[in-house]
């Protein structure tokens, strides 16, 4: 099983659907938790209906802050037994042939005196099940001081925390990827970077999934970064034959491409002048495509890497701007990657609410 866990700071931006889409396709989860979505409940239903995760359950925001939301795809069996704005508890039964185990998602309290109360709460809540237990999202406070790049970012409450997870017997799944979680998007002396985002086990889940591995994916939309853990820890890539790819409209650089082609033959006779240009055109895209255009996986990666070794190392001059310069550069490729799956599908995914995914991912290989 296939968990995705982010804290989103807001799903209703077009940026942060577009980004999470691309997550969903490179990650392939089964179970979706999304934290400080700020979305209604039809906003929330219609996002999981196009991402196909028909189950869920969701706590909306109070005004602007919050929305907390537990997701899962067809063929899992998960049964919901805490739900509030903190917390969503769920058992989930018959996961790849092991016996039943619990999930808890975590949207962790802002205030000190409400952290005291939820992590001194937390142990009774879960006694109605004390068997195989994993908590995986926003805690909200730190387990050791090198989670935290500054003395001045340890925020209250983070004892209380530690004291609750060490009383339950709680252990840190290992991850990959980035150490700290979050920042606060300043630099300089003011910047500091947490790791806030975290996945704890108790030693009977560590027994049923002792593979299991966390791995901290890079921050963009958000200034947190996603986390995908995989408990039992997989792609394949086609050919095929030519076509106009919708996306190349939006490198300007196509026209000319085209353009170059078209006039650079001629013959007197017209059908055949047609059909040289219409080859010549073929064979000049092909050639920019590769030499130019690029692939566009291969540049989303690169880009993700940029801003990864940029994020390392934010208190350098100019760190902030070159952030947000790939930023912005990678929501562009995001949108281009978007129009391609669109074309590729041949299908109104977009706008058919999520409506025979099935079909339409299998579609995407032929």
């Amino acid at each position: 099983m296939i968990i995705f866990a982010w804290n989103c700071r807001s799903i209703g931006k077009a940026s942060t659907i577009r980004d999470l889409r691309a997550l969903m396709r490179s990650s392939s989860p089964d179970c979706l938790i999304l934290m400080e979505t700020k979305a209604n409940q039809a906003s929330m239903n219609h996002i999981l209906s196009q991402l196909h995760f028909p189950n869920s359950v969701y706590v909306p925001p109070i005004g602007l802050a919050g929305g907390f939301c537990v997701a899962w795809r067809e063929g899992f069996d998960m049964e919901p037994i805490i739900v509030n704005k903190h917390l969503i508890s769920l058992i989930i039964f018959n996961t790849s042939g092991v016996p039943p185990w619990m999930i808890s998602a975590v949207y962790g309290p802002t205030a000190s005196s409400a952290k005291r109360r939820f992590w001194d709460s937390i142990h009774s809540k879960v006694d109605r099940f004390p068997g195989p237990w994993m908590l995986i999202g926003y805690f909200n406070g730190i387990l050791y001081s090198s989670d935290c790049s500054s003395n001045r970012g340890i925020n209250g409450g983070s004892s209380f925390m530690r004291e609750a997870l060490d009383n339950l017997g709680m252990i840190s799944i290992p991850s990959s990827g980035f150490h700290y979680t979050g920042f606060n998007c300043r630099h300089g002396r003011s910047q500091i970077n947490l790791r806030i985002n975290r996945v704890v086990a108790n030693e009977d889940w560590w027994n049923q999934f002792p593979n299991a591995s966390i791995q901290l994916l890079l921050q963009t939309t958000s200034d947190h970064s996603p986390q995908v853990l995989r408990c039992l820890g997989q792609n394949a890539f086609v050919k095929r034959s030519f076509l106009f790819e919708a996306a190349w409209v939006e490198d300007p650089r196509s026209y000319w491409v085209v353009n170059h082609a078209w006039c650079s033959l001629s013959h007197p006779r017209p059908t055949s002048q047609f059909l040289n240009k219409i080859q010549t055109s073929r064979v000049f895209l092909l050639h920019w495509n590769k030499s130019h255009f690029g692939n566009i996986q291969a540049n989303i990666k690169a880009t993700r890497e940029a801003r990864a070794k940029t994020q390392h190392n934010m208190n350098a001059t100019g760190a902030l701007d070159r952030d947000r310069n790939l930023r912005l550069h990678l929501d562009h490729l995001l949108k281009i990657e978007e129009i391609m799956w669109h074309q590729k599908s041949d299908l109104k995914w977009q706008s058919e609410e999520g409506r025979c995914p099935r079909f339409f991912f299998l579609s995407t290989l032929t």
